[in-house]
């Protein structure tokens, strides 16, 4: 058993870490919105995987040990689902970033026309739907807190259960208040949070599989070893496909509540569409979340073999967690239980800043606006949220108790996801249905979420023993066709498979009904044409009615804007938003405006409002504050109908037209698109061809440019060749005269019979003689310089690039660092890069003349001299890199360094022809020298040859 202690410790110290993270992200995107750190695919999609929570970790082998592959339904269904996100999901987003939406009920409280009474029937499903999920949850946290734990005996099991729940609930209400309830605007995204998301699930997928290979290779032989065990741990009337795994129906029920689940659930919706910065990150999430899906299902059948080899199912949904236990792995049990940790803490703090925020904009927003002395409480909905969220962890501890241990935790969790169901039929129909409309919605969603609630939810409260049979056995007031479980006599079908039937039949039946039979009003039509066309990135073309009267006086409007912020904002923020919206619509510099420009900034503050209070309530406040009179909506439609009668068409032949070119257009897209295949089928071949093409041109460009370099080395070789032979006959004469006089002089100054007079004169002889040696000697050394052009570059071998550049340093650093008087560090970083065609002599010279140039920079530096070689390959070049931390190289010298006679060096160290040879040598091998350098920290130069 492990000490509570240290059990304590470790979950506040990962908590403590968690928190770290999250606010170094937070501030990092505060600094850089736009930051990468956690704008990212990878980021993007780890955070879905916010769906696997304890259910998966924990749950996922206990269904295994129960119900054989039948959890497999879990994650099929949502992966079959993830395909179709290139459609479904990117619409979501659009519609979001447009509308503004904060939730998944007011996402279908917008399209269907702004109603209060959706928001109020979706907000109420989604808290019932996720109580048992978050209990679910805080089930799998006290449990495996319980099992590990070492329990005083001074305090009763039940008692030490309870006090877990309470810290657990509390630890967890923080959390979630710190990082997901700051901001008061939901639609802000929450950086932190999800960055904190996306950790946990890679921690819980890097524990699982820690688990799963510590089952299979460290207590047995392998993976496929411990699948041999099935049989012997398995009886005769149990197996992975026999019964227990269920029935055609049950699969076909978990795959189409899993395929629901992984988008309509509050929380996958809050983190797939709300928290979403780029519709391009789901591109990848197509792939990356089955892959994560995948690895973390890898090792549940071997480790539910492994912990059915331990015993019996009794506490299967523990296995993940015993297994290490029994085994006496405490570091590995310890791990275990913070990768449960994670994975059950991340969808607690997600999923109740998301009902929080439903909770508040639907439920206690409109109630208060209903009570005439409740204008007030609107400045109060950040601590309501809090609050809130508390009460919402504290129900699903008290559901936790009230459920019992004996009910699994999958059990658990699809109550939630038939919940989450209801929500499918009208979001579907959103996009896709331009007829549904609210009335269909609105009684949809009613009766689904009743039929679900009384055949699957108010039975898992009478089966704890908290309400009597009954009403199982009997029915509502004893009709027996009204049984929860056989609802209308339907029997022979699991308890799940029969709410989800009947909830999809009411609900999609209804919705579909009223919706054909019932008519929508102006407003609805228009919503429900900009959700069908979320996919039209056309810019709309801004048409300016000259004789539209600008009569509308913009202080009045002006005032009625701030007042309405002023009551969910201080007055800075309140500011802040209000020049937005002025400056979005461009109306902030003027003082009247016209019908159409009121209209638009109605619009456009409506869906600011949003973001805060919802599109209901935005909606309503609007509406009520007068921000529109009836004079001007008059006159608004006056306007429109004017612009319809100009043309001499009916509204009915206006609508027939409009359909027609539609069509018309929807025709000539499809048109476009197969010539564009065409096009582009065409393109690929002549790009195929221009590349093919490029690439030869290239190859005789090379040649060309080697021949023409190897050309000019060879003449200026002859040239240099002949000017040495020229000069440097009459320079040796010139050398060893100045050392003889020099000689005679010392000879003449040393007799004692020279006279002080003479002294001094032979004296500046011996003088001008000196300088005449020390120049001397400086144009021999140009001269030998000059001589290495006319070096014969035919000795060309195939060389082993590696050791030779090592040699030729490790040569030149040991001549160089005595002349120079060097204390030097020599760093190597060296890669095997294979053999080259190169001529020794050339790239020698070329090296040493790099080296010099550094060694020389390094003798003038006062601080602690270093130079490291590196040799690698990089983008098609062998690179001999050499780079030193000495004075570096100023820029008015750096940008002509490869030119004849520039040097860094004093006169008579250094002629300047030493990199304008090494360039020159470089060309010759169709290679190059770059350098890069900063005044008084480093200089580096590569030397590139290419990797050919």
């Amino acid at each position: 058993m492990i000490n509570i202690q240290t059990l304590v410790f470790c979950i506040f110290s990962y908590a403590a870490v968690m928190f770290l993270i999250a606010f170094f992200v937070d501030k990092k995107v505060t600094q850089n919105p736009q930051s990468k750190i956690v704008n990212n695919s990878f980021v993007y999609c780890l955070s879905l995987a916010v769906y696997c929570t304890s259910w998966t970790f924990y749950g996922s082998v206990g269904k295994a040990s129960n119900s054989g592959l039948l959890f497999l339904t879990i994650y099929l269904g949502s992966t079959l689902m993830v395909l179709f996100w290139g459609i479904l999901l990117k619409r979501l987003v659009k519609i979001k970033e447009g509308l503004h939406v904060t939730s998944i009920v007011d996402f279908v409280s917008a399209r269907y026309d702004k109603s209060v009474s959706i928001g109020v029937v979706g907000a109420l499903v989604v808290v019932l739907a996720t109580i048992p999920y978050l209990a679910l949850q805080f089930k799998a946290l006290i449990s495996t807190f319980m099992t590990i734990v070492k329990v005083d005996g001074s305090i009763s099991l039940v008692d030490m259960k309870f006090y877990v729940a309470i810290g657990f609930a509390l630890i967890m209400s923080v959390f979630t208040i710190l990082f997901g309830i700051r901001k008061l605007d939901p639609t802000e995204r929450h950086p932190g949070m999800i960055f904190v998301l996306a950790v946990e699930c890679l921690f819980k997928l890097f524990v699982f599989i820690v688990v799963g290979i510590f089952s299979c290779y460290v207590i047995n032989d392998g993976y496929f070893s411990v699948l041999d065990q099935l049989t012997e741990v398995v009886s005769k009337d149990y197996s992975f496909m026999g019964k227990n795994s269920g029935s055609v129906t049950t699969w076909i029920t978990y795959m189409i509540l899993s395929a629901s689940a992984i988008i309509f659930l509050p929380r996958q919706f809050h983190v797939a569409v709300i928290e979403n910065s780029n519709t391009e990150h789901i591109e990848n999430t197509i792939w990356g979340f089955p892959l994560y899906l995948f690895l973390i299902n890898l090792f549940v059948i071997p480790v539910s073999i492994v912990g059915l080899s331990l015993g019996g199912v009794g506490g299967a949904d523990r296995f993940v967690l015993t297994i290490p236990f029994t085994h006496g792995y405490v570091n590995l049990t310890l791990l275990t239980f913070l990768g449960g940790f994670a994975a059950a803490s991340g969808m607690i703090m997600i999923s109740t800043m998301t009902v929080t925020t439903i909770i508040t904009n639907h439920l206690y927003l409109p109630l208060i606006s209903k009570v005439e002395s409740g204008t007030f409480l609107t400045r109060t909905i950040l601590p309501f949220r809090w609050l809130t969220a508390t009460c919402l962890i504290v129900l699903a501890v008290i559901y936790v108790f009230v459920a019992g241990e004996d009910v699994a935790l999958v059990s658990m969790g699809m109550v939630s996801f038939a919940g989450a169901l209801q929500f499918a039929p009208i979001i579907i129909g959103a996009l896709f249905w331009r007829k549904a409309n609210k009335n269909g919605a609105l009684v949809g969603i009613a009766l689904g979420a009743l039929v679900w609630f009384y055949t699957l939810y108010l039975p898992a409260f009478i089966k704890s023993g908290y309400f009597g049979s009954d009403l199982l056995k009997n029915g509502l007031l004893g009709i027996s066709m009204l049984k929860p479980e056989s609802l209308f006599g339907l029997e022979g079908i699991d308890p799940l498979s029969h709410a989800v039937f009947w909830s999809m039949f009411f609900n999609v039946g209804s919705f579909l009904g009223i919706s054909l039979l019932s008519t929508r009003g102006v407003s609805e039509d228009q919503i429900a044409n900009d959700f069908a066309e979320a996919f039209n990135d056309e810019d709309l073309i801004e048409i300016e009615d000259e004789n539209i009267k600008t009569n509308i006086d913009m202080k009045k409007k002006k005032r009625i804007l701030r007042s309405i912020l002023n009551r969910y904002y201080d007055k800075e923020k309140a500011e802040e938003i209000f020049l937005k919206v002025l400056r979005k619509v461009g109306v902030d510099n003027k003082d009247r405006i016209g019908i159409v420009k009121l209209f638009e900034l109605s619009q456009e503050f409506e869906k600011r409002l949003t973001g805060v209070i919802g599109a209901a309530m935005a909606h309503r406040a609007v509406v009520q504050a007068g921000l529109l009179t009836k004079r001007e909506k008059d006159e608004l439609y006056n306007y429109y109908s004017e612009s319809l009668a100009e043309y001499r068409i009916s509204p009915k032949e206006l609508h027939t037209r409009i359909s027609f070119y539609k069509e018309k257009e929807e025709i000539m897209n499809n048109q476009f698109k197969e010539l564009e295949s065409l096009i582009s089928i065409r393109t690929q071949e002549l790009q195929t061809k221009n590349s093919q093409l490029y690439e030869s041109l290239k190859r005789i460009e090379e040649m060309q440019d080697q021949l023409v370099s190897q050309e000019k080395m060879a003449s200026l070789g002859l040239l240099a060749s002949g000017i040495a032979h020229e000069i440097k006959n009459p320079l040796n004469f010139i050398n060893n005269g100045a050392e003889l006089i020099n000689k005679s002089i010392d000879t003449i100054l040393n007799d004692e019979g020279t006279s002080l007079v003479e002294k001094k004169e032979f004296q500046n002889i011996l003088f001008s003689s000196d300088l005449i040696k020390k120049h001397g000697i400086r144009v021999d050394k140009i001269i030998s310089k000059m001589q290495t052009l006319s070096e014969s570059s035919s000795d060309y071998e195939s060389t082993n690039v590696k050791y030779f550049y090592e040699a030729i340093c490790k040569r030149e650093v040991e001549k160089l660092k005595n002349l120079y008087d060097l204390d030097l560090e020599v760093k190597w970083d060296l890669s095997d890069v294979g053999e080259l065609l190169i001529s020794h002599s050339a790239i020698g010279q070329v090296l040493s003349i790099v080296i010099d140039n550094a060694l020389y920079e390094l003798s003038l530096s006062k601080k602690e001299k270093e130079i490291l070689f590196r040799c690698y390959i990089e983008k098609g070049f062998v690179v001999l890199e050499v780079s030193d931390n000495g004075m570096g190289i100023p820029y008015e010298i750096l940008k002509d360094v490869f030119e004849p006679f520039v040097t860094t060096k004093q006169s008579e160290i250094g002629s300047g022809l030493g990199l304008c040879i090494a360039n020159d040598i470089m060309r010759s091998h169709v290679g190059d020298i770059l350098i890069d350098s900063k005044v008084g920290e480093y200089t580096i130069v590569k030397v590139r040859l290419p990797n050919n």
